[in-house]
Parts: C-alpha cells; structure tokens; sequence
C-alpha cells in the first residue's frame, strides 16, 4: 500500500516502500516498513492537513482519523461430547477407575457420574474438541476389553 501525501516528492522518494500515515490534527506519524527495517519519524505538515486515508467516524474530524487492521475471525473447532452407558455386567468401581484414570475425574466426582450412568443408563464425562474425544473413547474401550468388560463410551456432536 502506497500513500500519497500532498507533496508528491516524499513517495516518490520512498518507491517501492510501503507507508502508513495514523494522521492526528496537522501533525502525523510517518510509518515507514523498508525491506524489515521498522524506522518511526515525526513531522510536522503545516500545509495542509492529510487525507482521511482509512475508515474516517461519521464526523470527519482530522482528530478522529483511525486506521483499521482487520484480521479473519478463526473458527472454533467442534466440540463433541464423550458418553458412557450403562450395561449389567460392568462392575461400578470399574466404571470409577476409568472415569479416574482417562478423564482425570477425583474418586468423588468418578463415583458420583458413574451413579448417572448406572440410574439413566448415560452420562456425559467430558466435552472435548474431535481428535481429543476420539482417542479418549478409543483407549476406554480397549482398556474395557482388555479387561473384559462390555463398557460401551461413544462420542456425539454437542
């Protein structure tokens, strides 16, 4: 981006270097970026006051004048919910030392879902991005088989 200021001889001196002017009242700071090279310089125009170059308010003050970087927005990954349900044969400490060991839940809080799991047959244990929910439910159901127990943990979309 090239600025054109009033006097034609500064950009054409500066050629290919990109200059930003933030512009307050009749004074402005010169933003010079040459080949990495950041160099800040103060001046004082007492021609006339610069152009509104970027995004003026609706006043048009010379005091007013900003100039905006605009950056895209990221987007949030998908956030999926780890379930586990209930079976019959599964014992309830089981359940407790899985909750403790892959979810990083206390004894407390481990025995106190795996009483939701057992009384409404599910229970969320955690909300995670994708890869994250994906791998704790892949390593609970080879631990469960590994030990022979049927214990079912999926994922779902939140």
């Amino acid at each position: 981006m090239l600025v054109i200021f009033a006097d034609q001889s500064v950009s054409s001196l500066l050629g290919s270097t990109q200059t930003f002017v933030v512009s307050r009242g009749f004074q402005s700071l010169l933003l010079i970026l040459y080949t990495g090279t950041v160099l800040l310089n103060l001046k004082l125009q007492k021609q006339m006051p610069p152009i509104p170059l970027i995004m003026s308010s609706e006043k048009d003050s010379p005091e007013q004048d900003i100039i905006l970087e605009t950056r895209p927005k990221t987007k949030r990954p998908p956030l999926y919910k780890v379930l586990l349900l209930n079976d019959d044969y599964t014992p309830m400490e089981f359940v407790v030392i899985v909750l403790e060991r892959f979810f990083g839940k206390t004894h407390t809080q481990a025995f106190e879902i795996m009483l939701v799991v057992h009384k409404k047959g599910l229970a969320v244990v955690g909300v995670f991005s994708h890869e994250v929910a994906e791998t704790k439910v892949s390593q609970v159901m080879d631990f469960s088989r590994k030990h022979q127990h049927p214990l079912v943990c999926t994922m779902e979309k939140e």
